[in-house]
């Protein structure tokens, strides 16, 4: 089976070199993938409110898929590429992710699962959960050596509702070298159990583009009866591995809130787990009302 998607019968998608942008005004971006009028998705150019010009429309009722692709682009592997774009994404159910395919000088996809991923998708660089609001994304994504070509690929799946998509490019990116992640994008941050979970938020950032909101709530009433607040957890499996071997601290920025009169001691425990099984544990004191950096 396809581990990226073919173009469609008798369209040429085209090919084209970084940096690559697309704001739908003129004919040669991203063109339109759907699953056919008889599935009740489309995907047009149109002037939806808020956009500055056109832009394009992904709409759904609940079934098929209304998506849109980019050209190839040519890359110099192994590099990092930035994926910016303004969405407006607003639907009841769906998927609206943002998908990076690799592809060998012959067009040969290389996106790969592996154990490390999971469940994660190996192209999957980002999910857009409905706001409707326009808002700001960038998604860094690794191209590893091997790499000759890749697709930017928007995807609503299952749709029940609108996607307006614009402002589109494509860039190598030079991430600072010490950061291990920017945390503007929700990427492959997972949350742990039914008592916790982790959205984009973008009012409360300390710096970039936008923050992870991690939320806990506790149910003393329907949840476990001798342990309400169960396991909750959120976990970052990076691929590949982080590699710490000259380093001497990490470090991250924290904001808390919280409903209760004040905090327990110890609210938090950071670990950090190794490909080999060993782990570390540290447990986190905080303030409410402020950013702290944890180091």
């Amino acid at each position: 089976p396809a581990l990226a998607p073919q173009a469609q019968k008798g369209q040429d998608v085209g090919m084209a070199a970084l940096p690559y942008a697309c704001g739908f005004e003129a004919a040669g971006g991203l063109m339109p993938w759907t699953s056919g009028g008889s599935f009740g998705a489309k995907a047009a150019v149109g002037a939806p409110e808020g956009a500055q010009g056109k832009a394009a429309v992904s709409t759904g009722t609940g079934k098929g898929w209304a998506d849109w692709e980019s050209p190839y682009l040519k890359v110099q592997a192994p590099q990092q590429v930035a994926i910016r774009l303004r969405a407006r994404p607003e639907y009841k159910s769906g998927m609206v992710r943002v998908f990076l395919f690799k592809y060998d000088a012959q067009k040969r996809p290389l996106d790969l699962a592996t154990r490390q991923q999971g469940d994660y998708a190996p192209a999957l660089v980002g999910t857009l959960p409905s706001t409707g609001a326009w808002e700001k994304h960038r998604f860094v994504a690794n191209v590893p050596a091997g790499t000759a070509l890749v697709r930017v690929y928007l995807q609503a799946f299952g749709l029940d509702g609108t996607v307006a998509w614009d402002e589109v490019s494509v860039s190598e990116y030079q991430r600072d070298p010490n950061q291990v992640d920017s945390m503007d994008e929700m990427g492959n941050w997972r949350p742990g159990f039914p008592e916790s979970t982790v959205a984009r938020e973008i009012e409360l950032v300390h710096e970039g583009d936008g923050a992870l909101r991690y939320t806990v709530k506790v149910d003393h009433k329907g949840g476990e009866e001798k342990y309400p607040i169960g396991w909750p957890s959120l976990t970052w499996r990076p691929v590949p591995a982080l590699d710490f071997t000259g380093k001497q601290a990490l470090t991250f920025w924290i904001y808390t809130t919280t409903s209760r009169e004040k905090l327990p001691g110890r609210p938090l425990t950071m670990s950090l787990r190794s490909e080999g099984g060993d782990e570390v544990s540290m447990p986190l004191s905080l303030e409410t009302g402020k950013w702290q950096q944890v180091r």
